[in-house]
C-alpha cells in the first residue's frame, strides 16, 4: 500500500487531493444535473446510455478520491488545509451521488414527468439543478486553481418549496 502510494503520488496524496475532489465535485455536477433535467423533461428513458456512462464517470471518480483521501489520512505532517474542510467537500460530492442515484432509482419504473402537473415546481427545480451546477463547478474550478474553495450549494429548504408542493396538491 505504501510503495503503491509512493510511486502513484510522488508528492504525496496532499498533492493530488485538490484534483481528485474537484473532478468528484465535476463529475457529480454533471450527473445531477443530466439526471434531473432528464426526469424533468421525461427523456431519462431516452437518455439511460448517456446517464449510465455519466453515472460511471462518478463512480470511477468516488473511487480514484477515496483513494488518494484514505491515502492522505496515513501521511505525517503539518496538513495546510485543516481536515473537516477535505472532508466537507468529499462528503458534498458524495452525497450529489448517493442523492442522485437514490432519485433515478424511484424514478426508474417511468421515464420521468411528461406533462408536469406542477410546471411552477418543475421550473424552480431547473433552476435549482442550474444553481447546484454553477455552485458545484465553482467549487471545482477553484480546488484545481489553488484558492480558497466555497460551497454554497442551493439546497433549497421546505419553506421554498411549500407554495409549490400546495400548487400540485391543487393540481391533483
Amino acid at each position: 500500500g505504501l510503495l503503491i502510494g509512493v510511486l502513484a503520488w510522488p508528492q504525496g496524496a496532499g498533492g493530488q487531493l485538490r484534483s481528485t475532489l474537484a473532478d468528484l465535485l465535476d463529475k457529480g455536477r454533471r450527473y445531477t444535473t443530466l439526471a434531473a433535467r432528464s426526469l424533468l423533461a421525461g427523456t431519462a428513458k431516452d437518455k439511460e446510455a448517456e446517464l449510465a456512462s455519466v453515472r460511471s464517470d462518478m463512480i470511477g471518480a468516488t473511487h480514484r478520491v477515496e483513494d488518494v483521501f484514505t491515502q492522505y489520512l496515513t501521511e505525517v505532517g503539518q496538513r495546510r488545509v485543516p481536515l473537516p474542510v477535505w472532508g466537507d467537500l468529499l462528503a458534498a460530492g458524495l452525497r450529489l451521488w448517493y442523492t442522485t442515484d437514490t432519485v433515478m432509482v424511484h424514478a426508474s419504473d417511468t421515464s420521468g414527468v411528461r406533462d408536469p402537473v406542477c410546471p411552477s415546481l418543475a421550473g424552480f427545480l431547473e433552476q435549482a439543478a442550474d444553481q447546484l451546477d454553477v455552485a458545484f463547478g465553482r467549487a471545482a474550478a477553484a480546488l484545481r486553481a489553488g484558492t480558497s474553495v466555497t460551497l454554497d450549494a442551493p439546497f433549497p429548504p421546505e419553506k421554498v418549496v411549500g407554495p409549490y408542493s400546495s400548487e400540485c396538491i391543487t393540481a391533483l
